[in-house]
């Protein structure tokens, strides 16, 4: 039987130093530059700030402070410090438009740490090209597609505190233009012991704007019509306007209501703070019967999404994850991912 215990004056002091440091990480948190527009879209490189893993996402992305296993390389990398087996994962959702998004992560421990490499990739597919003269199609086909690779690193600093990084190289690209950067994400979790109470924070996405560059940007300026030879025209290039990227603050904590060696059930909830949207929330629940099969369910604010939910099942060394995500303005996205560890 669940029993509600009096924590008493050393679990009191617990909660007054982590309170000082939750409080410490905010202000830390206030002087970083988000934005002054808190508008949707208003960055590029949107699909970074996806997310990715199939339980996460069934959470409503509360994992700042949840963090673990190898989902966490996406969404706090201090999370995959206490994976203790090599293990891997790939994620595949259809959105609107035929269009795909496709994760995949590898994580191998070492002493006290953990390094990892993760790939995110939006895909359209093959689009029809159109102009003024051809409404219907050319019948020449482009593609658009963003991708990011990453290298993480994460560390247990002492046994409740684990910090860690991630490196991503992003490229996006529209037929024969692309755009190319360099992204950081920083994160940390604390465990306070009680309850398996844990706080975390990450910054995600930051890094310098990005700019488009390519062929079809380069145009050749007629300088004096027919009159001129061909030779005196002047090849020229349109000049991209560089863009910001989807830079985001997220603070969090997770806590076990229930914990007992067949039922869990786990709690999280984060504030996020996106350059590119008004502030907002993301809160989840999971529950677990004997670590073998998860029921999920969450809601966020971000990315104008609402409720989410899931399943996942746990056999051996395999894992099965399934969520959907509500939208309030497209349909709905449905995630699936697998994974092995070793």
């Amino acid at each position: 039987m669940f029993r509600w215990h009096n924590i008493g004056d050393e679990g009191r002091c617990l909660m007054k130093r982590t309170a000082c440091v939750l409080f410490l990480v905010s202000a830390v948190a206030c002087t970083i530059p988000l934005g002054v527009d808190a508008r949707l879209g208003g960055s590029g490189a949107a699909f970074l700030s996806m997310g990715g893993g199939s339980r996460p996402l069934a959470l409503g992305g509360a994992y700042a402070a949840y963090a673990e296993g190898i989902d966490a390389i996406y969404w706090n990398p201090a999370g995959i410090a206490n994976i203790e087996k090599s293990c891997f994962s790939f994620s595949h959702a259809e959105l609107f438009a035929d269009m795909s998004h496709e994760n995949f992560a590898f994580v191998f421990p070492s002493k006290d740490a953990a390094f990892g490499i993760s790939a995110l990739a939006l895909l359209s597919g093959e689009i029809e090209r159109t102009d003024y003269a051809n409404q219907e199609g050319t019948g020449e086909l482009f593609s658009a597609n963003d991708y990011a690779i990453g290298l993480s690193y994460a560390r247990m600093m002492t046994k409740k505190f684990t910090a860690g990084a991630t490196i991503k190289v992003i490229n996006e690209n529209i037929a024969e233009v692309s755009a190319n950067g360099v992204v950081f994400d920083l994160g940390a979790t604390y465990n306070t012991g009680f309850r398996n109470l844990k706080f975390g924070f990450v910054v995600q996405n930051f890094g310098p704007d990005m700019a488009y560059t390519g062929e079809e940007l380069e145009i050749t300026v007629g300088m004096g019509g027919d009159s001129l030879p061909s030779e005196e025209d002047i090849q020229a290039t349109y000049k991209s306007e560089s863009y910001a990227l989807p830079l985001t603050f997220q603070l969090g904590a997770a806590m076990h209501l229930y914990d007992s060696p067949e039922h869990r059930l786990t709690v999280e909830a984060d504030l996020v703070h996106p350059n590119d949207q008004d502030e907002t929330y993301a809160v989840g629940a999971e529950y677990a019967y004997r670590e073998m099969f998860f029921l999920r369910g969450g809601s966020t604010g971000k990315n104008n999404r609402g409720l989410s939910g899931g399943m996942g099942l746990k056999f051996m060394n395999f894992h099965f994850d399934f969520s959907f995500e509500q939208h309030q303005e497209l349909s709905d996205i449905k995630r699936v991912s697998l994974g092995f560890s070793y």
